[in-house]
């Protein structure tokens, strides 16, 4: 392989066979040569598919290892995401006894079904967690607004007993609240 008009020179100026004067007019000289087209540029085709064969060898390891490290980062990504919903879903499911009080005084409804899940996430609180409901600031409005609601039922109840009402859906209704009582162990008044 003939080495280029070009390199030949920049390997002489290195090598200080040329100044930098001679050097850059001998340059000149071939980069006018080309330009005008008196100089033809060659290029041997081993040259070139030497020059071109460890670029693409250099982008395919690159690509490779990018993407390499791509799927790592993805699969990191997705344990960290999975072990913080585990987490999550944990708390969730497992609602703290003074954050549930809260709750559900702040939504401050009395339906069948919101009584019916509170009472149910209540029985699933551990016992440490049902003391520290207990001893929340909000327990004592949670039993006086619970004991507010049987006396408000009861006379429901009882106004309905000597009519036509539907007296079935107020007493299932009263029952629900006495079962909370009772599970949040309220004193009832008679």
């Amino acid at each position: 392989m003939k080495p280029s008009r070009v390199r030949d020179l920049a390997r002489r100026y290195a090598a200080g066979e040329l100044s930098l004067d001679e050097y850059r007019a001998q340059r000149r000289k071939l980069i006018d040569g080309v330009t005008t087209g008196e100089q033809k540029l060659e290029y041997s085709e081993a040259s070139v598919s030497q020059g071109k064969q460890p670029r693409l060898r250099r982008f395919s390891v690159i690509g490779v290892v990018v993407m390499a490290i791509g799927v790592a980062a993805f699969l990191w990504i997705e344990h960290s995401h999975e072990s913080y919903l585990r987490k999550t879903q944990t708390r969730v499911v497992s609602e703290t006894g003074p954050a549930l009080v809260r709750t559900f005084i702040e939504t401050n409804n009395w339906s069948d079904a919101s009584l019916g899940q509170f009472l149910q996430n209540w029985k699933a609180l551990p016992p440490h967690e049902q003391k520290a409901a207990r001893g929340s600031y909000l327990f004592p409005r949670l039993l006086s607004q619970l004991r507010e609601q049987i006396v408000s039922q009861q006379a429901v109840v009882d106004l309905a007993a000597g009519t036509d009402s539907d007296v079935d859906s107020a007493s299932a209704h009263l029952a629900h609240l006495q079962q909370l009582a009772i599970a949040l162990r309220v004193k009832q008044r008679d």
